[in-house]
């Protein structure tokens, strides 16, 4: 199995984008986290291992990433996570047009990625009622996870 840097990078590889070593430590730092984090706080991790990198450059790098359906900006706090890497069997769409929506947990933080098979349909719905030329879609419920909720 891919890790989700290998995964990544040869996706953006594929797509024409260079291989650089900020791009892997952004995608490593994504990877090694146990929450989203923000630019300055993977510059800050970054720092800690003994690697530099601004926080423009980090931005940078997220937003091609995002671009590439590769990260998610989180709409609650506005850092990022790395995203699911499904095979494209698993979904009705590729990689950048990806339906990926997060359940926020309001008391611990914890933010899990989910597929909604069938959202496509909604959102076709909503285009043609609308004449809206949907681009994409965020998607977030703020809840309490199963953990916090058994407390």
């Amino acid at each position: 199995m891919t890790s989700y840097p290998d995964g990544a990078l040869a996706m953006l590889k594929a797509r024409g984008y260079r291989v650089t070593k900020p791009r892997r430590l952004v995608l490593e730092a994504l990877d090694q986290a146990r929450a989203p984090l923000s630019p300055y706080e993977v510059a800050q991790h970054l720092r800690l291992v003994g690697e530099r990198a601004d926080a423009a450059s980090i931005y940078r790098i997220f937003h091609t990433l995002e671009a590439n359906g590769l990260v998610h900006r989180i709409i609650a706090n506005g850092k990022y996570r790395k995203c699911q890497l499904a095979p494209e069997d698993e979904c009705e769409r590729h990689q950048t047009q990806h339906c990926h929506h997060s359940l926020v947990c309001r008391v611990c933080g914890r933010i899990e990625e989910f597929h909604c098979p069938g959202l496509n349909l909604v959102e076709q719905a909503i285009a043609a009622q609308t004449r809206f030329a949907i681009e994409s879609h965020a998607l977030e419920f703020a809840g309490v996870c199963d953990q916090c909720h058994a407390h």
